[in-house]
């Protein structure tokens, strides 16, 4: 489990606490199983997971701190990321982000 995820995202709410996987595709890909894998989980609490589950840049955040989160603990760059996980989330564009000209 990526170690700051218990005090920031599950003490804030009530109910029961459960695992997220923070990198997932809706494609059956495997890399849900890689994910667990390498320890890219949290627990979140339900007012956590709403905002996950509701709002696309609360999970887009998440993958972009958990990306460089797990670069830090393993020494990896871009680039051994990429090779593990296929996508480098610290490279997607968020809406609004694009050049206006472009």
């Amino acid at each position: 489990m990526l170690p700051y995820a218990n005090d920031r995202y599950s003490s804030c709410g009530t109910g029961d606490i459960h695992r997220h996987i923070i990198f997932y595709s809706t494609k059956d890909n495997g890399l849900r199983e890689i994910s667990k894998a390498h320890g890219a989980w949290l627990n979140l609490c339900p007012v956590h997971s709403g905002y996950v589950k509701f709002f696309p840049q609360m999970k887009r955040a998440l993958e972009r701190e958990a990306q460089q989160r797990m670069m830090e603990l393993c020494g990896w760059d871009e680039k051994q990321f990429l090779h593990v996980f296929g996508k480098d989330y610290l490279a997607v564009e968020e809406p609004g982000e694009q050049d206006e000209e472009g």
